[in-house]
C-alpha cells in the first residue's frame, strides 16, 4: 500500500510542475467554454426551431404565443 502511496504523490508532483504555466489560462479557458456552450444551445434552438416549438406547446402544455416568446428570449439572452 505503501508503495502505490509513494508512486501516487510522485505522479501528482509531476503532473503539479507540468501544469504550472497553464494554471494562469484555466479561467479564460473556463469562460470560453461558458460562452460557447450557450452559443450552441441558441445555434441548435434555431437549427430546430420547429421541433421545440412542438416539444413546448405537445409535451410541456405550453400557448401557442408564449413558447414563441420563450424560444425566442432563450435565444436572445
Amino acid at each position: 500500500m505503501d508503495q502505490i502511496r509513494n508512486v501516487s504523490e510522485q505522479t501528482e508532483d509531476v503532473l503539479e510542475k507540468m501544469s504550472r504555466p497553464l494554471k494562469p489560462c484555466i479561467p479564460w479557458v473556463a469562460r470560453a467554454l461558458l460562452v460557447s456552450t450557450f452559443i450552441e444551445d441558441s445555434v441548435r434552438i434555431l437549427a430546430q426551431w420547429q421541433n421545440q416549438l412542438y416539444f413546448l406547446q405537445a409535451y410541456r402544455g405550453f400557448p401557442w404565443g408564449v413558447s414563441h416568446v420563450f424560444l425566442l428570449l432563450n435565444v436572445l439572452t
